[in-house]
């Protein structure tokens, strides 16, 4: 999500907000084709469907604007770029995993209903933060510590710790 932010900076900033079209093309097609098969997958997974097509969508648009944008730039560090993405998969794969399980198991031990798969979710997305942060810490990922650095509740924690 981070690279389609940064695509559509670059692209207005070019002047080229045809090419910013395109990748939101690339993504919302991709994002109604999961919605589709939202509706022909039974209700459980329905969210997870959803939940791929934003990844895949966001991946693809991500992907293409590295490719256009390195050929036009002559070269980005992506190097960095690579590492940042390994740390941030090795921190999101471990808990989207547990989130997973963690909704799948409350959806089985409770009857299918509006407000328990509110709940699911709910604690579903609050492990998930928690084990991604957890794992972002331990990776040392720098870009989450300048995040922190920029709120208000975590800056004074921040430069306790400094």
């Amino acid at each position: 999500y981070g690279l389609a932010a940064l695509q559509q900076r670059y692209s207005l900033a070019r002047g080229d907000s045809r090419m910013n079209f395109r990748f939101q093309m690339i993504i919302t097609a991709i994002q109604l084709a999961s919605c589709a098969l939202a509706l022909a997958v039974p209700p459980q997974w329905a969210i997870a469907a959803i939940c791929l097509g934003q990844t895949v969508g966001n991946s693809v648009a991500a992907l293409a604007f590295l490719w256009i944008s390195q050929r036009q730039l002559g070269g980005l560090p992506l190097r960095h770029i690579g590492r940042l993405l390994l740390q941030l998969l090795l921190a999101s794969v471990p808990a989207g995993l547990f989130a997973w399980f963690l909704v799948a198991w409350l959806a089985w031990l409770h009857d299918f209903s509006w407000s328990s798969s509110l709940l699911a979710l709910g604690a579903g997305g609050a492990a998930f933060v928690a084990i991604f942060l957890v794992l972002a810490a331990l990776l040392r990922i720098k870009e989450l510590d300048a995040l922190w650095a920029r709120l208000p509740l975590f800056s004074r924690w921040a430069r306790s710790e400094g």
